[in-house]
This record gives structure tokens, C-alpha cells and sequence, in this order.
């Protein structure tokens, strides 16, 4: 999309959000744009929602000198919360900043400007991860534990469109 300085706001402290904070770590080094430790924001304030978290995020990204062009949450609520703080601020979306959320939730991700979502596949991961126990149960046979792997997808909506930006 041309982004060069994209935003992470984080979620929890876990094996998920673990790996996701690596994952867009890995791809900025695979596209050759720097990792900027100002621009990965800590969503973990209980006291709030987790839309008031991805809102206070944003506001403290945009108090930070060089805003981003682009901003991935953890979830869509965190990125939906960002979103309407940046448009708080006049920022338009997606002519001035893009958003990525992860969850693919069909009442966030369609709401007044649709959001870019990663579709993490819940229910092939639960269909898969049935048949495995259902196998298991019908065999008598337990072969421990055994990954099970879905591959996401990237849902574009609005909140990326038109964003074949120059490499600035």
C-alpha cells in the first residue's frame, strides 16, 4: 500500500498476541521498512473497554511526533476504537491513514467505514479441531496433542481502499 510507518496497538501477553507482535515485526523487516518501537502501542488497561483501549492508543500515537500511515490492531474493536479517534482528529480514512483490524467481526468490520479485517478462519479451526476429537473418541485412540493450522485471510474493505500510494 506504499505505508512506511505503520502502528501496532498490541493485545494481550500471550501465545496469540505474542505471535502476532512477531508477525508484524517479521513482515516489516521482510518489506524493508524499519521497526520503530514508538509505533508498537501496549492495549492492556483493564480499567477500559477494549474499544476505549484501541482509542486511547490512538490518542497517544497522535500526540507522538511523525504519525503513522498505516495502523494494524490486535482486534477489530481495538482498531475500530482507533479509527474514530483519528477521524476525531480530522485524520480521513483511508486517504490519510489505514487500518487493519484481526477478527473479521461482521458488525465491526461493516460499520460507518468498513474495516480491513484478517479472517483467522474460527470456524474451520473449530470444524478441524472437532473431527480430530470426534476421530480420537470413535478409535479410542489418543495420540496426544496435535496442531492444528488454518491460514488467515486478508477481508479488504474501505479502510484500505485506493491505498496504491507512492513509496514515500
Amino acid at each position: 500500500s506504499g505505508c512506511r510507518r505503520i502502528a501496532y496497538i498490541r493485545g494481550s501477553h500471550s501465545a496469540v498476541g505474542d505471535q502476532r507482535s512477531s508477525g508484524y515485526r517479521q513482515e516489516l523487516i521482510r518489506h524493508r521498512i524499519a521497526v520503530q518501537p514508538d509505533l508498537v502501542l501496549e492495549s492492556m488497561d483493564l480499567e477500559q473497554s477494549e474499544y476505549g483501549r484501541g482509542y486511547a492508543a490512538m490518542e497517544r500515537l497522535l500526540q507522538r511526533r511523525g504519525r503513522p500511515d498505516g495502523v494494524m490492531a490486535f482486534t477489530d474493536l481495538l482498531a475500530v476504537g482507533a479509527m474514530d479517534a483519528a477521524s476525531k482528529h480530522g485524520i480521513r480514512i483511508p486517504e490519510e491513514m489505514l487500518f487493519v483490524g484481526c477478527g473479521d467481526d461482521p458488525v465491526l468490520c461493516g460499520m460507518r467505514i468498513p474495516l480491513t479485517s484478517i479472517n483467522v478462519s474460527w470456524f474451520e479451526l473449530g470444524e478441524r479441531a472437532g473431527k480430530l476429537a470426534l476421530r480420537a473418541i470413535l478409535n479410542g485412540t489418543g495420540n496426544g496433542a496435535q496442531r492444528v493450522l488454518v491460514k488467515p485471510k486478508l477481508v479488504k474493505r474501505r479502510s484500505t481502499e485506493g491505498a496504491h500510494r507512492e513509496q514515500k
